[in-house]
Order: C-alpha cells, then structure tokens, then sequence
C-alpha cells in the first residue's frame, strides 16, 4: 500500500513553467500523481493521494463545518462522504476505540481505515490533547513491514480520529481460529520471528503496546503479521482522569468494577501480565513479553495457557476478571508440551520464560526471544529463517519520511511537509519518490521549473540504472509537459521490464490516447490550414 499525491494541470505547460494545479478525484491515476512508499519497502504499487492548492486556508486543508463535539453520536454510512474526502465503505467491528470505518480516500484513491475514539475519551480540551498526543507516537513510527502504518491524527467530522492503512487479509485471531497455523512448525515460527521484529522496532523508539493480543495483528493476503493499535494504549493516568469523579468508593466490588472498567482500555483481561493488574504504572517492555508469549502460545497451539471454566461463561463481567486476574497472578502456565507433543524442547522453554509471573525472569528484551526463536528455526529446518527483515535504517528512514510529507499536505501543512522532505533526501539524495514528490510541490508552486525537475529525476534514472520506477515517474513528468514521444518511450521500455505493475499499464494506455488525439488535431489542423489563403 502507497501513498501518492495527485495532481492534474490546466492547459498547455511551456518548458521552464509551472504547472497549475487542479485535482480531481477522478482522474487517471498516471496523471502526475506525488506518490508515497508502501509500509516497510521502498518500492510498490501506488494509489494516488492528497492536494496541494486546496481551497481554504493558507495550509491548503478541508475544515469540517461540524462544530467540535457535535457528531460524537453520529453514524457514518456507507456511500457517505465526510469532509468531501472520506468515502465511507463500511463500519467494520470496532473495539475499545469505538467505531471503526473503512473509508476510500477521495484524492489519494486508496482505501484506509479510520478509528474514532469513544466519545468520553476526548470529551474535553485536555482529554483531546492527550488523545491526539497518545496516537502520534504511533505515527512517529514510520513505516516498517510488520507494523500497520498509521498516516496521522486530525479532526475530522467534529472528532479527532486516526488515520490507518487498511490491510485485508484479517487479524491472526481469525487465523488462529481457522487452525491454519497447526499444521506445521515452519509457518507459525515465521509468522513469530516476524512479530518480534515489529514489536522490536516498536521498542527501540520508546513505544510500548500495552495490549497486544492476536486481535490486534493484522495479516495480509500474503499472511504477512502486521501490529496494530499502538499509542492507544498508553498511560494510565489519561484513562484514569477520563473516570474520575464516577468511581465511589462505596465498596471493593464498586470499586474494582470501576477499575475494570479503567482496565478494558489499559488492557485486554485475557492478555494482561500479572503487573498490570496492579497499575499502568508497573508496565513496560516485560509486559509487551508477557503478552507476547501469550500470542505465540496461542498461535502455536490455537488455544491460550489460561482459559474460563463452564462455571464462568455466564456469570458477571467482573467475576470473570477476577478470575482472569486470578490465573494470570497466580496459576501455572501448562507446559505447552501438554498440547503438542513434537515441541522443540528449546519452544518450551521459551515460552514458559515469557509467561513467568516476576518480570525479572522473563527475556531481556523482543530481541532475545526473536534470537532464540531463530536458533529454534535453524535447528529444525537445518537452514535460517526466512522472514521479511527491515528495509536498511538509511532507506526506511527516507521512505517514513517521504510518506510523512504526504500525510503533511494532507493537513494542509506545507512548511512541515517541505521540510520532512529535506528531510529524506538528506538521509538519502537520490531517494526516487521524495525526489519527485518535492520537485512536483515546487513546481506547483512556481519555484522550480519543469526543466529543472526533469534534470532531477535524470540524475535519479541514472543513480538508479534500469529500475522501470525511475523511468515511470519522469515519463509522468513528460506526459504533463507534453512530450509523448519521450513519455512512452520511458513507459514501454519500465512496462517490458515489469508487465505486471497497473499503474504502468495505466499510464501507457493513457499517453498513447494522447499522442494519438495529439496526432489526429495536428492532421485536422494542417488540413484546415491548407485552404487557407494565409497557407501559401
């Protein structure tokens, strides 16, 4: 999934001048689109994206007519448009955060989910700020492969939501359920390996989950893992302010069926370590392992260490969070050899290290327990894992950024957008699409010319040798400033060295409609002027 930034200019561009701008949602999406880098790769299919030159304010982005608060109660249905530039397609099962949409974003052509909190979580300035503070550290994270990306935060419909990439292949919860992870030892440790890396990144910038579960892994079509929901559960303290003034302290149930309620935001009670039955205070990297040997537990043998008897199944939410609360504080975890007898040993052991009650004696860190599944994986298969390792620190870096100058324009804000863009080519000069995307905004904007931006992404073909994505983009640039010649010869040679890519399919279908309309009004004209006295 990729973001892009499309835009279709007026009229006939000279060599050396701007282009104006004048989006429309429907146009071909070969039309000189600013395109975006797909989570965790730098190169993929793209869809196109938002507007610079919007109409409005200085920053160029929509202001809903909403006042804020005011449709907290309301209900998106499907067909609707919010803001001129969420299409909603459905609600999908919300959660915690409360209602959940898919949406196709009008500009950008790609669908995306967006997460509205529940209403008492921002129901006034400060709980607004510090819901909106708690969801950018999920977008600071960028892009990486097993992470689903989160775009940004914005209000939007009177509401401050969150702006999600949509993946389509379901949760590893509806995997689990299915049993397609019982049938051999390779995938689930694959589908493991990959896990810790998310979640290892994720720590490595000072982001703890907090409520990681198999819900809260996405799966793509390719059954690739990708985390979600991060900075959504975060402090406890935030919660915690959201329920003061309602808890009484009348009695212990009282009092602890409040604090439940509290905790179905901190946690989930069937993945919750022993210490954060205790307080959001006591959590950290340790509950992030916990949790994490619970998924892998589940994942490997499609059932939980702990699970509620009979006697619970219909007894009060909060009996059965006691006694969650119990197992999780006091039971022994089962040995996981109980369920599969051909568990390597060195599984075992892993695991039941994870789910230790003390949090000392759980692993260091996600990269130990994703080491140790690796010596796990070599030591079966007598070869190391395959998995989908991190793009390199210097292109991830180039290609987060990239993205983030996208979702900046999409705001409306256009100085942070430039700069994340200087930016990424600091990190990496000759990065393809920040190189295109800036050049396209300056253009836009009169301070670069197309002649300028053409030597640019020549440089960029050039660095890049025969990469048929170097080729495409300034075979767009051409199209725009009307050398057809030269933009499908770029699109024919990029579409033999990848016939499977659409959107290169797309653009070639398109510049030769244009040459050809181009030809037909030269021979229309020339046969026009040739009566003409002026002719002779």
């Amino acid at each position: 999934m990729s973001l892009w930034e499309k835009f279709k200019g007026k009229g006939d561009k000279k060599h050396g001048e701007p282009a104006e701008a004048s989006p429309s949602p429907n146009d071909s999406p070969a039309e000189m689109d600013q395109r975006g880098t797909p989570s965790g790769s730098s190169s993929k299919t793209p869809a196109s994206g938002g507007v610079v030159g919007r109409s409005g304010s200085e920053g160029g982005s929509e202001v809903s007519t909403s006042q804020p608060g005011a449709n907290f109660g309301h209900t998106w249905a499907p067909g609707e448009v919010i803001e001129g530039r969420y299409e909603v397609l459905a609600e999908l099962v919300g959660g915690a955060m409360g209602q959940v949409y898919r949406v196709r974003h009008r500009i950008w052509n790609i669908e995306l989910v967006i997460k509205s909190p529940q209403p008492q979580l921002v129901a006034n300035e400060t709980l607004k700020a510090r819901f909106v503070q708690e969801a950018e550290s999920w977008v600071e994270l960028g892009l990486h492969p097993h992470i689903t990306t989160c775009y940004y935060v914005a209000q939007i419909d009177g509401m401050p939501r969150i702006v999600l990439e949509y993946v389509e292949g379901g949760t590893l919860k509806d995997g689990i359920a299915r049993g397609v992870f019982l049938q051999d030892w390779e995938n689930p440790l694959r589908v493991a390996i990959q896990l810790c890396l998310g979640l290892e990144y994720a720590h490595s910038k000072g982001v703890i989950h907090r409520d990681l579960k198999p819900a809260n892994v996405l799966l793509t079509p390719e059954g690739v893992p990708k985390l979600t929901d991060f900075g959504l559960v975060k402090r406890g303290s935030f919660y915690q302010e959201v329920k003061s003034g309602q808890q009484k302290a009348e009695d212990r149930l009282s009092a602890e069926t409040e604090r439940t309620q509290v905790g179905t935001v901190l946690g989930t009670p069937e993945y919750m370590a022993p210490e954060q039955w205790v307080g959001a205070e006591q959590t950290g990297i340790h509950t992030d392992i916990y949790a994490l040997g619970l998924v892998l537990y589940e994942l490997f043998y499609g059932r939980r260490p702990f699970e509620l008897s009979e006697t619970f199944h219909h007894s009060h939410p909060r009996l059965r969070e006691l006694e969650w609360e119990r197992m999780h504080t006091q039971m022994q975890v089962p040995d996981p050899r109980e369920w599969r007898r051909d568990t390597p040993e060195a599984l075992a052991m892993l695991l039941m290290e994870c789910l230790a009650k003390a949090p000392a004696n759980r692993p260091a860190s996600v990269t130990v327990v994703r080491e140790r599944l690796e010596a796990i994986y070599k030591m079966r298969f007598n070869r190391t894992a395959f998995y989908t390792q991190a793009t390199a620190g210097l292109d991830l870096r180039a290609d987060s950024l990239n993205n983030r100058a996208l979702s900046y324009l999409d705001l409306g804000k256009r100085a942070e957008a430039e700069a994340a863009w200087w930016a990424a080519l600091a990190a990496d000069p000759q990065h393809p699409d920040a190189v295109y995307n800036r050049g396209l905004f300056l253009w836009r904007r009169g301070e670069l010319t197309d002649d300028m931006l053409v030597r640019q992404l020549e440089e960029v073909r050039a660095t890049h040798g025969d990469w048929w994505q170097a080729k495409y983009l300034l075979a767009l640039v051409h199209m725009e400033r009307g050398e057809m010649d030269l933009a499908l010869s770029l699109l024919e040679d990029a579409t033999k060295q990848a016939p499977g890519e659409a959107e290169l399919q797309a653009a070639l279908r398109l510049a030769r409609s244009r040459a050809l309309a181009t030809r037909r009004f030269m021979r229309a004209f020339e046969g026009h002027t040739a009566g003409s006295p002026l002719s002779g």
